[in-house]
């Protein structure tokens, strides 16, 4: 667990290089913007869950999921 923690700050520290490849920044303003948390709140809203959709019921096994 610790290497894993010291790759992602060496990753981080090397993105926020001046020489850091062009197809990498874009590649990490992709995953900010894909996985950004928008509250504090890590779990999604009550409204977010609906009916899993008729052609996801053979593989998903729940009755509601957050869409």
């Amino acid at each position: 667990m610790t290497l894993s923690y010291l790759k992602a700050g060496r990753l981080k520290q090397w993105l926020g290089r001046p020489d850091c490849p062009d197809f990498l920044r874009e590649c990490k303003a992709l995953f900010d913007k894909a996985f950004r948390m928008k509250s504090d709140n890590p779990y999604p809203a009550a409204s977010a869950f609906g009916p899993v959709p008729q052609h996801l019921k053979a593989i998903i096994h729940r009755t509601k999921i957050a869409l």
